[in-house]
């Protein structure tokens, strides 16, 4: 018997934003009806008293399926570029992550709580726990088994905020045609300033 390989459905994700965007690539594939997991919530946002001092929380995860289905989870690091692409990476040496659970099943129509601690040698500083959903009975037409990926975004910020003369505007145009002003603004300092879309 041949072996049965695997596709993995990843949400789209841009951090502090509307998170779970597009289902990206495989929708095509009418897997709709398995596409009920959640994780809760999407972001979680600690302010730490320095480098090193750890942050602690919680993860929920929901199985909406009529079936059991495995979890196993993957600390990663992450780049977002300037149009909001995000780029992943084997989580950085200098933050450190123990989950309470790395793997775990949730029955049907359950939920699953995952507490975690976690600290940075320098901050600001982010990561992404990423929760691979496996064990569904449906598979594509071609043969595949089906996972999901959903994820969760930790930050590890500062107490202090960012001043004012660390603000550096980048790009100021105006557009005419669209009526609209582009306003690029970069956070030339080590501290994180809330609403900006990502730490910079």
């Amino acid at each position: 018997m041949g072996s049965i390989r695997s596709i993995v459905l990843p949400f789209g994700h841009r951090p502090r934003k509307a998170i779970l965007g597009a289902v990206c690539l495989f929708v095509f594939l009418s897997v709709m009806p398995v596409l009920g997991q959640t994780v809760r919530p999407l972001i979680d946002e600690n302010v730490v008293k320095g480098p090193g001092k750890s942050a602690s929380g919680r993860i929920e995860y929901y199985n909406d399926s009529l079936q059991p289905l495995t979890v196993t989870l993957d600390s990663r690091s992450f780049t977002v570029s300037d149009t909001g692409n995000l780029s992943y990476r084997p989580l950085d040496d200098t933050i450190h992550v123990k989950l309470s659970e790395s793997s775990f099943r949730i029955e049907p129509k359950q939920n699953y709580f995952v507490f975690y601690q976690a600290y940075a040698d320098k901050l600001p500083s982010w990561f992404l726990v990423y929760a691979t959903f496996g064990g569904f009975k449906e598979k594509t037409e071609q043969g595949f088994r089906i996972q999901v990926q959903l994820p969760h975004t930790i930050y590890l910020l500062p107490k202090q905020e960012v001043q004012k003369d660390e603000l550096v505007v980048r790009v100021a145009e105006y557009r005419p045609a669209e009526k609209k002003v582009i306003v690029r603004v970069e956070n030339a300092g080590p501290s994180f300033r809330a609403g900006t879309g990502k730490p910079t």
